[in-house]
């Protein structure tokens, strides 16, 4: 199943007790929010495209088969600055994996 979000859309593609894996499409030019999330971390893997990224203080592009781990509660964001469309494979580990473990921040 798509859920459709404004920067584009990601499916389930998995999940079990303690994790669950999405694969996120990300339209061009396009970004998800600045966000933390209390109850889980995530890696990400670029398996299209190149992203660039903000994770705490760091900020940096990632290509194809590269990877990124982000701690529980740490602010992160990934931005599509091309125009084709950004695949990243999100695995995410934790006691509470929600779509309201979100906390929004103006970037």
């Amino acid at each position: 199943m798509k859920v459709f979000k404004r920067w584009g859309y990601y499916e389930s593609l998995t999940q079990g007790k303690g994790y669950q894996i999405k694969k996120l499409y990300l339209l061009p030019y396009s970004q998800i929010s600045l966000q933390s999330h209390q109850h889980r971390a995530e890696f990400w893997i670029v398996v299209q495209g190149t992203a660039k990224f903000h994770k705490g203080e760091l900020q940096g592009t990632l290509n194809t088969q590269e990877t990124l781990y982000i701690e529980k509660n740490e602010k992160h964001q990934v931005i599509n600055p091309n125009s084709d469309i950004l695949e990243i494979v999100e695995i995410q580990f934790g006691d509470y994996l929600e779509e309201d473990d979100i906390i929004h921040y103006k970037s």
